[in-house]
């Protein structure tokens, strides 16, 4: 595994978060790169109010943990965040929307 050096400064990135609800909805925000993703996390919840535990938040396929930041996970400017919700239907079957990964570039 390689090792990640983290930034000299807190620079910022910019993102953008891809999510499947209907329609598919692409929004762009600003992190810093040492901010944990649990803050972008709450943040995309208060925004559309959909409660945390049914979203899954995804890099290259890969889940990103709440304590997690940009630089622990080698993010570039302009990448793209995939957003997974869990479904659970009346006959309790398991369902997941989902879209793939992409990276700008």
């Amino acid at each position: 595994m390689d090792k990640v050096v983290a930034p000299e400064n807190d620079s910022s990135i910019v993102l953008q978060l891809v999510e499947v609800f209907g329609d598919i909805r692409t929004l762009r925000c600003e992190m810093k790169m040492l901010t944990p993703f649990s803050k972008l996390f709450r943040g995309y919840c208060r925004h559309t109010g959909i409660t945390f535990d049914i979203l899954r938040f995804r890099f290259n396929g890969d889940m990103i943990g709440e304590n997690e930041t940009p630089a622990s996970i080698n993010l570039s400017n302009e990448d793209t965040i995939e957003i997974y919700m869990s479904l659970i239907d009346p006959w309790r079957r398991e369902n997941q929307c989902r879209i793939s990964a992409r990276r700008q570039g």
